[in-house]
């Protein structure tokens, strides 16, 4: 199976999205081809009768389609950080900040499992200085991120981190 499809607002007439993220015309059913953008977001060149062609980003065709957005939010988050994965339920309306802060606390929880398996190797071999030098740079990388965070919804960040990440994240 294909999927659900559903029209793509503003597109009605010509186009449909899958709730997996494909595109394909309505008339002829083909599936239209994908390409990465600059950014690395999956995108679709669309074509009207008698316009230039138009480039969507494909997150924002399948939430259009099959995403309430009561409260009007303007950006699309990627739920797990794969900007390729359009798929209806790796999707969700954000605020600008929401989804620029989601980005970064999965960036610390990257940077803090990195650390974790570095303190591992310091106990292990407590001379080795590119272990040291290693652990010390995962460690300002989580302080640099968690920074503008704190500032912008408090110290919320906290409680979503386990005890042995918060720990060692100083304030």
């Amino acid at each position: 199976s294909l999927g659900e499809w559903r029209h793509i607002p503003g597109w009605e007439r010509y186009y449909e999205v899958s709730d997996r993220g494909q595109i394909r015309r309505r008339e002829s059913g083909l599936i239209r081809r994908l390409s990465k953008s600059y950014y690395g977001y999956m995108v679709v060149t669309l074509t009207l009768p008698s316009c230039k062609p138009m480039q969507l980003r494909v997150h924002r065709a399948v939430a259009m389609a099959f995403l309430p957005n009561p409260n009007d939010l303007p950006e699309v988050n990627h739920l797990d950080c794969d900007k390729t994965n359009n798929r209806v339920e790796n999707l969700a309306w954000t605020t600008k900040l929401e989804n620029m802060n989601h980005i970064k606390i999965t960036a610390i929880e990257a940077f803090a499992r990195c650390a974790a398996i570095l303190r591992e190797h310091a106990l292990d071999y407590p001379d080795n200085p590119r272990v040291q030098e290693a652990l010390s740079k995962c460690e300002t990388k989580i302080m640099a991120l968690s920074s503008p965070i704190r500032k912008s919804i408090g110290n919320h960040v906290d409680e979503k981190l386990p005890h042995w990440k918060r720990r060692k994240i100083v304030y």
